[in-house]
């Protein structure tokens, strides 16, 4: 049975308060609401508030509703209200996703195919269209209980197959609408922003016109160029966290000559001298004196010793002091992240938002418990019915001091506060603070150990780059809607194992082979950055590793390499041409007898077969048709074999 749920905005207001059956709000604007209307309630502080009720007393300043009596709330949290019916095929009862039974209109005339297919590492949801029966759509005084004249306003669908959801928060726009139905373009709410920040203007802090944007550095770069900032006092701005070295052509800059905020190791070179930490415990406030003397926190010991650095920055800007460089400067330089887990486990909360978002000025920060607080138990409404909170990734904006991304890591269950990591500056309450939650990440099918070294120096959209980096490393990743997760998945390990055997799989057409391109090789083509010192310079290297098949024709791919280290790319081809030769794509269409779609099967689960067919398939796309009952599944399969 498929369960649907179309849902519409129909207001937002921080002027809404509850208490006993009434919703209430101080600005007289309830005027959109009618007897009858069914509504949703989002952002309270209390789960049961936020769930369907009933109007059965409508009026511009209050709202009163059926059902047990709502928890007392003042104003002053951002409160939406949204308008909702429910459908069915077929007609009947259904428990709703609060564990309520409602009674479902039979209204859906079609459902395009749903499916799941993988676009370069993202395996992405193909919404497609759902068509309903007008009549659904009506109040019971027989009027249009959303708003149908604007074709620009956007519903959204909550759709579950008996328990499986197929859709949550997928967002519709009116695309065809007759007096007897209406069809409505389906799609995902993925945020795609921008990858890389804006820059200043050279010499300019405040103007933004040249176009210009921030490097960013994943891993370890050697000779990497920083981005000028300003040339009147020579300032750069590194693209990473820690800076290991600056240099001028091929000439090491001294550590004197270069201006930054210091992490003082207990040991450091300072120019030709070797200098050790004289407070160990505290933290160094003056530089070595550039000679072989000591001061209150250095002592000197001697010549520069080449196991340590000259110094280490954590700062991501640098000003040069001392003559103007008359050749390229570049750094060594670490990015804060250095391998394809963190890098996607930072990634999942900024494409895909999570229908959860906080809005009050009640909102505290503390340091020593890193604990975001508040005054009214706003938090216990945040986390709502969810289990999955922790470990969900929060933006904070609106905030004095503490603007930025945090993952939460434990919940008060009182609801008056939240513990995170990362770095909270104190500040008391006060400032009108949003905190909006994204997905969570699970690496569960995957080690993701893959190192990545690159930097990144032109726009790009946060989405492209996760797909780009997860091509590259043969994994994919998914959104799991249900979950409220974004798994991880290397192709080449799976999650836990599912037997079809009672399955109908047509034994002429309901397997074939996917056809592959013929192959030669796999090849990167990428940039060494060689320093030499006659004539002092950095030069572009254009390299060229390459792994072929061993099959004498064919095509050779060519791979966007995340790295500089030639073995590194090495390995990661190998893996390509390794799962290009011992995996067959393979597509399967079956139907179970009775039951319509296989509604138990996600991507990134390892399929085997148990019945006239033998194998392994690792499931990478699916699809579903809900006008014949079938389903499809397409992945990498080996060991396959047929019986009689």
């Amino acid at each position: 049975m498929i369960h649907l749920e179309c849902k519409q905005d129909f207001y937002t207001s921080s002027t809404v308060s509850f208490s006993g059956n009434s919703i209430a709000t101080s600005a007289n604007d309830f005027s959109g609401f009618n007897v009858g209307d069914k509504i949703i309630i989002k952002g309270s502080l209390n789960a049961s508030n936020d769930r369907q009720r009933k109007i059965v007393t409508a009026s511009s300043s209050a709202l009163i509703v059926d059902g047990a009596a709502l928890t007392t709330q003042s104003a002053g949290l951002e409160i939406t209200i949204q308008k909702i019916e429910f459908f069915s095929d077929p007609d009947g009862y259904y428990t709703d996703q609060r564990g309520t039974t409602q009674y479902f209109f039979c209204g859906i005339i079609n459902f395009g195919e749903v499916s799941y297919t993988e676009d370069s590492g993202f395996v992405k949801l193909n919404d497609g269209t759902v068509t309903l029966k007008r009549k659904g759509l009506l109040g019971e005084d027989g009027q249009t209980v959303f708003d149908l004249s604007d074709k620009t306003k956007l519903f959204e669908f909550y759709v579950k197959f008996d328990s499986f959801v197929l859709f949550d928060n997928v967002k519709g726009i009116i695309r065809d609408l007759d007096e007897l139905s209406i069809v409505f373009q389906l799609k995902s709410d993925i945020y795609d922003s921008d990858w890389l920040d804006p820059a200043q203007d050279i010499n300019s802090p405040s103007s933004f016109t040249q176009g210009r944007v921030l490097p960013k550095v994943i891993g370890t770069l050697n000779n990497f160029s920083p981005l000028l900032q300003d040339d009147n006092n020579l300032e750069y701005y590194t693209g990473g966290t820690t800076l290991t070295a600056v240099y001028e052509g091929a000439q090491y800059r001294a550590f004197e000559n270069v201006t930054t905020t210091y992490t003082y190791p207990q040991n450091i070179n300072y120019g030709d001298y070797h200098y050790k930490r004289t407070n160990h415990a505290g933290t160094a406030t003056m530089s070595p004196t550039g000679a072989n003397t000591n001061n209150t926190d250095w002592s000197h010991h001697g010549a520069a010793d080449p196991a340590y650095d000259d110094f280490e920055s954590t700062a991501f800007n640098f000003t040069l002091q001392g003559l103007a460089p008359v050749n390229e400067i570049s750094i060594d330089i670490q990015g804060e992240y250095n391998t394809l887990e963190t890098l996607a486990e930072t990634l999942s909360g900024l494409v895909q938002v999570r229908d959860q978002k906080l809005i009050n000025n009640t909102i505290s920060f503390t340091t020593s418990n890193q604990r975001i607080s508040s005054t009214i138990p706003i938090f216990l409404g945040f986390a709502g019915a969810d289990t999955d909170i922790t470990g969900q990734r929060i933006e904070i904006s609106g905030s004095t001091s503490n603007n930025g991304y945090y993952r939460i890591s434990s919940v008060d269950a009182s609801g008056y506060y939240v513990t995170v990591t990362g770095a909270l500056v104190d500040e008391s309450a006060g400032s009108t603070v949003t905190i909006q939650g994204y997905y969570g990440f699970s690496k569960e099918h995957s080690s993701a150990t893959a190192a990545i070294n690159y930097g990144f120096t032109t726009q790009q959209k946060i989405l492209d780059v996760l797909k780009g980096i997860c091509a590259y490393h043969e994994h994919i990743f998914i959104f799991n809607r249900a979950a409220k997760l974004m798994y991880l998945i290397d192709k080449e390990q799976y999650s836990s194992s599912k037997s079809l055997d009672q399955y109908s799989i047509n034994r002429d057409e309901g397997v074939s082979y996917l056809t592959k391109d013929v192959l030669f090789s796999f090849a990167s083509n990428w940039i060494q950055r060689i320093a030499i010192s006659s004539p002092q310079s950095v030069l572009n290297l254009e390299t060229k590793t390459e792994v072929t098949t061993g099959i004498d024709v064919g095509t050779t791919e060519t791979v966007q390499a995340f790295d500089i280290n030639a073995s590194a790319i090495t390995t990661a081809l190998t893996k390509k041409k390794n799962l290009f030769l011992d995996w067959d794509r393979i597509q399967i269409v079956y139907t179970i007898d009775g039951e319509g779609i296989d509604s138990t099967i996600f991507p990134g689960q390892r399929v085997q077969f148990t019945d006239w067919i033998s194998g392994d398939l690792h499931i990478q796309e699916i699809a579903w048709d809900f006008s014949s009952g079938q389903t499809t599944i397409r992945g990498i399969a080996q060991n396959i074999t047929f019986g009689v």
